[in-house]
C-alpha cells in the first residue's frame, strides 16, 4: 500500500478538498480519506450518539466522498458490530456504492473471520488495499501482548496489507508511548506495514515524532482530535494536523 497520512471521518466533498490544500504534490504519502460506514450507517438504522452519527455519511453520498486526485487514498472504515456474519455482502455493497475510486477498507472490527475477506476478494476480483484495525478490543482478545497479537496476524498475513495500531477508536484517547513502542517494532521487524493512531491531532502530534524518525514509513490516522465536540471534523485542526504531518515525513 502506499504510505499515508490519515484524517477520518469525512462526510462531505468540500472538506476533502479543504484538506488537499496541505497536501505537497509530489509527497510520497497520500492523504488518506477515511469514510466511516457502519452495518447501521449502511441500513440507515439511526445511531443513538448524534455525534457519532455525524461522522457517517448516507450511503448514496459514498461516492462523492472517493475523488479522483493522485494524492489521496480513499478508504472506507468499516465496522459491522451488532450485525454478525454480515461482513462480506456488506463490503460488497460498499464496493459498489464506493465506485471505481475506491482504495479500500479499513476493517474496524476485532480479528474478523479472515475467510470472510478472502470471500470480499473473491467476489469483487478486489487487490486494492485492506488494512486491519488493532483496536484496544483486538489488543484485550491477545492478552495485551505484541508477541501474541503478531501469532494471530500470521493468519492474516495473504488476506489484509497492512495493520493500525489504534487503541482510541475515534476517541481521541492518546495511545501509550511505551506499548506502542512495544507493539510497532514487533510488527514491522515481521514485514507489516504499520500504521498508528489514538491521540494524534495539531497540538499532539510531537508524539509521533520519535516513531516517525525511527519508521519514517509509518502511516498514521488522525480523527477524535480534529473532530469538534459534535462530532465535525474540524477545518482548522485537520489543516494544521495535516501541515504538521506531511512535514514530519518531508
Amino acid at each position: 500500500m502506499n504510505q499515508y497520512i490519515g484524517v477520518t471521518g469525512f462526510t462531505k466533498p468540500e472538506q476533502i478538498l479543504s484538506a488537499l490544500q496541505s497536501v505537497p504534490h509530489g509527497h510520497r504519502c497520500k492523504l488518506m480519506v477515511g469514510i466511516l460506514v457502519s452495518a447501521q450507517s449502511l441500513r440507515r438504522i439511526p445511531m443513538k450518539n448524534p455525534k457519532w452519527a455525524k461522522r457517517y455519511p448516507s450511503p448514496e453520498h459514498i461516492e462523492k466522498l472517493c475523488l479522483s486526485d493522485e494524492r489521496v487514498l480513499n478508504l472506507v472504515h468499516y465496522t459491522g458490530r451488532g450485525h454478525p456474519g454480515s461482513l462480506v455482502g456488506d463490503m460488497v455493497t460498499i464496493h459498489q456504492l464506493a465506485g471505481r475510486n475506491l482504495h479500500g477498507f479499513q476493517l474496524n472490527m476485532a480479528w474478523p473471520d479472515v475467510r470472510h475477506i478472502d470471500d470480499y476478494r473473491l467476489a469483487t476480483r478486489y487487490e486494492s488495499g485492506l488494512v486491519l484495525q488493532l483496536s484496544k478490543r483486538a489488543i484485550e482478545k491477545v492478552g495485551d501482548s505484541a508477541r501474541e497479537a503478531l501469532k494471530r496476524l500470521y493468519f492474516y498475513r495473504h488476506s489484509i496489507d497492512a495493520v493500525l495500531y489504534d487503541p482510541s477508536g475515534g476517541e481521541g484517547e492518546a495511545f501509550d508511548p511505551v506499548k506502542a513502542w512495544e507493539f510497532i517494532p514487533t510488527l514491522v521487524n515481521a514485514g507489516w506495514d504499520v500504521g498508528l493512531a489514538g491521540g494524534i491531532g495539531p497540538d499532539s502530534m510531537r508524539t509521533v515524532e520519535p516513531f516517525a524518525a525511527k519508521y519514517p514509513h509509518l502511516n498514521i490516522d488522525m480523527e477524535g482530535l480534529v473532530s469538534t465536540v459534535d462530532g465535525d471534523l474540524n477545518s482548522v485542526a485537520v489543516t494544521t494536523a495535516l501541515t504538521k504531518a506531511f512535514a514530519m515525513f518531508a
